[in-house]
């Protein structure tokens, strides 16, 4: 008996090495530094498009594209970058964006993000932690060609993303930060830094998850597949930037919008405790946090999605007024 369970203690011993040392995602070290990019004003709506007709599977009016204020390409005062969130487009701020943009006379970069709005067999696969990155620094060296200063506004991903560059380039203006993910719900994304979860969850659902979506508005600017790698990715992304340090970095103007009404109704894809964490460690002495409770879902500022988007650009509009310094021209 003794030798049995000898026996049964090494394998037990055996088995928990090989647990521990299986494939896990890790923390990793990202560059979130802007560089300036070599074009002309009247070369971005041409830059734009070969990108993105360089893309397979991009959908239709998915693109990324630039609202010129003026419809023309000329430089203003203030330009908005809005970075969607994780599998969404540019509709996802439809219209606070465009409506903060014709207040204040602003050219408008509506970005799509690496891996995003396209349709096909491997959505996602090829998302990285650092290619979401290097995608909103685009979208912002994008924003430098257009405007004197730039405003970075995101929803989820791209408010998480907005973070992140804010705490990285301090030549960023003020950040509009609509229900960041600083942590995932419950955090749902933890799953991947255990080992062999990954394996495990492609044996149990496969590669690939189909996101059903009864709203065709809702298909037409959100993804409905999503590669596990995509996941990945931005669990890596998250992670690794959503820190402390990223936070006390933050000196720029920060407005911080979220949907909470109470402990049932509440943002149930990203976490609310951690954004107002977050909040309290920014190193911005002007900073402001709106709860807004009559939202009623994680996106606060999209028509498609919002019951109120009106209030969220009311509040935006008078935070970049009284605490930025913005003038309506409007």
């Amino acid at each position: 008996m003794k030798k049995f369970l000898r026996i049964v203690g090494i394998l037990v011993v055996i088995l928990g090495l090989i647990y521990l040392a299986g494939p896990k995602s890790k923390v990793v070290q990202l560059d979130g530094t802007i560089s300036d990019l070599s074009l002309e004003i009247d070369q971005v709506d041409e830059f734009l498009a070969q990108k993105e007709s360089a893309t397979i599977g991009v959908k239709p009016d998915n693109q990324a594209r630039v609202i010129w204020y003026d419809s023309t390409p000329s430089k203003t005062k203030y330009s908005i970058v809005y970075l969607h969130g994780f599998g969404a487009s540019w509709a996802e701020g439809e219209p606070v964006h465009r409506q903060i943009a014709e207040k204040f006379g602003a050219n408008l970069l509506l970005a799509r993000l690496d891996e995003h709005g396209i349709d096909r067999e491997n959505s996602f696969e090829n998302l990285s932690a650092q290619s979401l990155v290097d995608s909103a620094k685009e979208a912002v060296a994008l924003g430098q060609v257009l405007g004197d200063s730039v405003i970075v506004m995101g929803t989820s991903t791209g408010g998480a993303l907005a973070t992140y560059l804010a705490a990285e380039n301090p030549s960023i203006t003020a950040v509009i930060s609509y229900s960041p993910i600083i942590a995932a719900y419950e955090d749902r994304l933890d799953f991947f830094f255990k080992p062999w979860m990954k394996q495990l969850a492609i044996m149990s659902r496969g590669e690939m998850l189909d996101m059903s979506r009864s709203d065709s508005l809702e298909q037409r600017y959100w993804s409905t597949r999503y590669h596990v790698n995509g996941y990945e990715a931005l669990a890596v992304f998250v992670k690794s930037t959503m820190t402390p340090e990223t936070f006390q970095k933050i000196e720029q103007p920060y407005f911080l919008g979220y949907y909470y009404k109470n402990e049932e109704e509440q943002d149930k894809v990203v976490s609310v405790a951690a954004m107002l964490e977050m909040f309290e460690v920014l190193a911005s002495s002007t900073k402001e946090k709106e709860a807004f409770p009559t939202s009623g879902n994680h996106v606060i500022a999209s028509f498609i999605r919002s019951q109120d988007y009106e209030t969220v650009y009311q509040s935006t509009e008078a935070f970049l007024i009284e605490k930025v310094g913005l003038k309506p021209i409007k």
